[in-house]
C-alpha cells in the first residue's frame, strides 16, 4: 500500500508540474507568434540655413557659403527655414528659392562657421542699410550701365569680381584703319555690389542694358567716368577671388579691404585682332610710295610735289 500511495502522489504531482509548465508557456507562445509593431517613423527635424564657413561683417552672401543643416533645438525667430518634404515634392523649386533668397545679401556682423544665418543679420540690396554696411572704408559705390549681351554679364552675381574694359573708335579718317579702334582694361579686380537685370527704361539708354554697382575707390570712380564718356563699357567676369579679412582688435573678421590691382595691360588695337586690316592697308602704302615726286622751278624757287 506504500508503494501505491506513493506512486499515486508522484503522478499527482507530476501532473500538476505539466500543468504550471503548460500554463506559463501559454502567454509566451501567444506574444511570440503575434507579429511585431513597426516602429514609429523618425521625426523629421526641421532645417535652418547656416554659414558653410566663417563670414566676415560686409560679405555679400553667395551659394558657398551657406548650407542647411538640421536643427535639433527649437527654430528660433528670424532662422531661414528649409521647406518640407512635402513642399519641395509639390515644388521642386522652392527648397532653392529658400537659398537664393539671401544671394547678394550683406552680413551686418561677422557670423561664424556653422551659425544660422539669420534675418537679421543681413541687409538686402535696396534696403536703407545696404551701402552703408557693404562698402569697406575708403570705398565708393558707383553705378554704371553696361550691355546685358557683354561676356559674363549673365553668370555675374553680386558678391564676384569684375574687370572694366573700354571700347571706343575713332573718327579719323587720317588714322590708319588697324588704329581705328581699339580696346583696354580701364579697372580691375571691383567687386560686384548689386545687378537690376531689369531696370525702368530711361531716354538716351538702349533696352538690353542693365545696371551694375560696384564698389571703387575714388580715383578709380574717376576712371570709369570719364571712360564712359569716351565709348562703350563691358564687364568681364574674374576667377573666385576673394580679398583676404583684416582681424580686428577683438579677432574677429573685418570686412575685405581692397587690394591695389595691378597696371593694366596694353590696349588691344584693331590691327592686332584683325591681320586682314593689315594686308588692307598695306597696299595702298604701297601704291602712295610708288608716286614719283616732281620738281617745279619758278625763277630761283623750287616746289617739290607728288605726282598725280
Amino acid at each position: 500500500m506504500r508503494a501505491k500511495h506513493i506512486f499515486a502522489i508522484l503522478f499527482l504531482c507530476s501532473i500538476g508540474l505539466v500543468a504550471v509548465l503548460f500554463l506559463r508557456a501559454m502567454p509566451q507562445q501567444s506574444v511570440s507568434t503575434a507579429p511585431a509593431a513597426p516602429p514609429p517613423p523618425p521625426v523629421p527635424r526641421e532645417e535652418i540655413l547656416i554659414a558653410a564657413r566663417p563670414v566676415p561683417a560686409g560679405l555679400l552672401i553667395r551659394a558657398q557659403d551657406v548650407a542647411w543643416r538640421e536643427r535639433r533645438d527649437p527654430v528660433q525667430s528670424g532662422d531661414i527655414v528649409r521647406p518640407s518634404v512635402e513642399a519641395r515634392t509639390a515644388k521642386p523649386d522652392s527648397d532653392e528659392a529658400a537659398r537664393t533668397f539671401v544671394y547678394g545679401a550683406a552680413v551686418r556682423e561677422p557670423i561664424g562657421e556653422g551659425e544660422p544665418v539669420r534675418l537679421s543679420s543681413i541687409v538686402k540690396p535696396g534696403d536703407r542699410e545696404f551701402l552703408p554696411t557693404v562698402l569697406a572704408h575708403g570705398t565708393r559705390a558707383l553705378t554704371i550701365p553696361v550691355s546685358a549681351a557683354s561676356g559674363g554679364t549673365g553668370l555675374m552675381f553680386p558678391g564676384d569680381y569684375v574687370d572694366v574694359m573700354l571700347t571706343q573708335t575713332f573718327k579719323n579718317d587720317d588714322a590708319p584703319l588697324t588704329r581705328r579702334s581699339v580696346s583696354e582694361t580701364v579697372v580691375e579686380g571691383l567687386r560686384v555690389l548689386a545687378i537690376d537685370r531689369n531696370p525702368k527704361p530711361q531716354p538716351g539708354v538702349a533696352a538690353n542694358v542693365m545696371v551694375v554697382t560696384l564698389e571703387v575707390a575714388s580715383q578709380q570712380a574717376e576712371k570709369i567716368n570719364v571712360a564712359q564718356e569716351l565709348g562703350k563699357l563691358s564687364l568681364t567676369l574674374r576667377s573666385n577671388e576673394r580679398p583676404p579679412a583684416v582681424a580686428s582688435e577683438s579677432g574677429t573678421p573685418a570686412a575685405p579691404t581692397l587690394i591695389p590691382p595691378p597696371a593694366p595691360p596694353a590696349a588691344t588695337w584693331a590691327g592686332d585682332v584683325s591681320p586682314a586690316l593689315k594686308s588692307a592697308v598695306a597696299p595702298a602704302k604701297a601704291i602712295q610710295a610708288e608716286k614719283p615726286s616732281i620738281k617745279v622751278m619758278r625763277g630761283n624757287n623750287s616746289v617739290d610735289t607728288k605726282g598725280q
